[in-house]
């Protein structure tokens, strides 16, 4: 099997960021392309916590200690 270069998960990674500011930059004056570029970056957004996820799943933590930092992470992110 392949290993994966680093540097291009980064680059995708900042790839997706900079996209999600430019999401954040449109204003078109039309509804539709305003609301749909807010869904964008959410999706792009909840991509890129997916990616950190498995990143530290299969790097840093063990799986007890993932499963509470997942717990932890949606309590935080549902502004709770």
């Amino acid at each position: 099997m392949m290993k994966k270069d680093p540097k291009i998960s980064w680059f995708a990674a900042i790839l997706a960021v900079l996209a999600a500011m430019l999401c954040r930059q449109v204003d078109t004056g039309n509804l539709f392309l305003d609301k749909l570029s807010v869904i964008v970056r959410s999706f792009i957004y909840i991509g890129l916590f997916t990616g950190w996820g498995f990143y530290l799943k299969r790097r840093i933590i063990t799986n007890g200690h993932f499963s509470i930092l997942s717990l932890l992470l949606a309590v935080w992110c549902s502004g709770f």
